[in-house]
């Protein structure tokens, strides 16, 4: 087991803290058993009422709060230390963030995103949100070996988390985007392997037509693509400004970090998760 360690980050202009802890420490989330819930409540900020945990497991690019998400759907909360640990009936991937709220997930490559934006008042707008590959770009088109348009597609979670600011009044050019805990390196996708081939030449193509300039595919031969770029070409194609998207120094899939990574052998057999927390503690 490797050694606990923890980085911590403010978001000073959204009054945003983002915490990272290592596979060190053991996190993992199980909703049917409390004693896993408490060890994650007790790490959040003491002034977070509630955090939002939806499960990402499908990719489906859905906020949990978000209207047009929960109209088929219902909140599940505990209480659990004195704090509300919420989740839903469907697998979501993201959340918007009151203040005193705040987002858990566990993972192994996904980066974690945080999305936010004043409007024409001044109000803060905040929202979490699991990146997968999968939750980034139209897995169908891609399995039928289809490029996806634009390198972005109507209802991912990028697209749905800028939609949702831009609904709040906070002008799209003026959206920040901070990307945390994700793979860059590492993140094959071999345009002639056997049984995902179609897919993977679909992907690299997608992100060579569109996003050459930011350089998401390191590798064609050996299919290797940069997570933390394609997130960036996809802001930008939305209408965000690209230096307002901003990386941490993570990448999951370098063994020398220490952190969990689905993509190193060992790692995800030994089940492994980095744990991200996004909170909005009162200051």
């Amino acid at each position: 087991m490797c050694d606990s360690f923890v980085l911590s980050y403010k978001i000073l202009d959204a009054d945003t803290r983002v915490d990272i802890f290592n596979p060190g420490y053991r996190f993992r989330i199980d909703r049917s058993d409390p004693t896993t819930l408490q060890a994650i409540a007790d790490v959040v900020p003491d002034s977070v009422h509630t955090v939002h945990m939806p499960s990402p497991v499908d990719a489906n690019a859905r906020i949990t709060n978000l209207p047009l998400h929960m109209a088929d759907a219902f909140i599940v909360a505990q209480e659990i230390g004195g704090k509300y640990i919420t989740s839903a009936n469907d697998h979501y991937d993201g959340a918007v963030l009151d203040l005193d709220e705040g987002f858990a997930v566990t993972s192994a490559d996904c980066p974690t995103i945080v999305l936010h934006g004043r409007d024409k008042q001044g109000e803060l707008h905040v929202v979490a949100a699991h990146a997968g590959r999968d939750s980034l770009l139209n897995k169908d088109m891609l399995s039928k070996g289809i490029a996806v348009p634009g390198i972005v597609s109507s209802g991912r979670v990028i697209y749905n988390a800028v939609l949702y600011l831009s609904q709040m009044g906070v002008d799209v050019e003026n959206i920040h985007l901070n990307v945390y805990c994700g793979i860059r390196t590492g993140f094959y996708h071999p345009p002639d392997h056997p049984a995902h081939g179609r897919y993977n030449r679909a992907l690299l193509d997608t992100c060579q037509r569109y996003g050459a300039k930011y350089g998401i595919v390191r590798d064609w031969d050996a299919g290797e693509v940069d997570m933390y770029r394609l997130i960036k070409a996809q802001a930008a194609h939305l209408g965000v400004t690209p230096t307002n998207v901003v990386f941490d120094d993570i990448d999951t899939g370098d063994p020398s970090q220490g952190w969990a990574s689905r993509r190193r052998p060992g790692s995800w057999e030994r089940d492994e998760r980095n744990l991200v927390i996004v909170s909005r503690p009162k200051v």
